[in-house]
């Protein structure tokens, strides 16, 4: 009986051994395909790059832009942490801005100012008061809320919400 076992224990090692190294062969196939897939990412940068770096900065400030949509609503949203997310200096970040014709600062402000005007029109918000709007959009400070959106659209948050109903 004690034969019997450990032959029966051998077959059974024998049959996870052959299982094992089919899963090897598998995983491995599947490696490749991954670090083909990741060379010719590589090549497709590369060709950016060399085809034009105006595609890739427009990548990067694509990239950018996508970032401040996610963290708009955020009071301390930054420079600082939208270039660590797009993995680019800080100094870079403001130099894509400025190849628009603005700054980070400038764009976020706008940015927040075209969503709060919006929210200030929409009935489903009209219950929320100008400071809930306002602190919705990622203004920390309701003064310098009410005085950008004068700036920029040449009336109160409060005259533009009686105006729309």
């Amino acid at each position: 009986p004690a034969l019997a076992q450990q032959l029966a224990v051998r077959q059974h090692l024998a049959g996870m051994n052959r299982e094992l190294l089919k899963d090897i062969v598998l995983l491995g196939r599947k490696l490749d395909g991954i670090a083909t897939a990741l060379d010719l990412a590589a090549h497709q940068i590369d060709f950016q790059i060399v085809a034009g770096k105006d595609s890739f900065r427009a990548l990067l400030l694509q990239a950018a832009l996508d970032e401040i949509e996610k963290g708009l609503a955020d009071p301390g949203l930054s420079p600082g942490r939208v270039a660590r997310h797009v993995n680019i200096s800080n100094r870079y970040l403001q130099r894509l801005f400025a190849d628009q014709g603005t700054t980070f600062s400038r764009w976020v402000l706008a940015r927040r100012l075209q969503c709060a005007h919006r929210d200030l029109l929409a009935p489903g918000l009209a219950h929320l008061t100008i400071g809930q709007v306002a602190e919705r959009r990622g203004f920390a400070d309701r003064s310098h809320f009410s005085r950008a959106f004068r700036s920029r659209y040449g009336i109160t948050p409060r005259e533009h919400r009686r105006q729309a109903g």
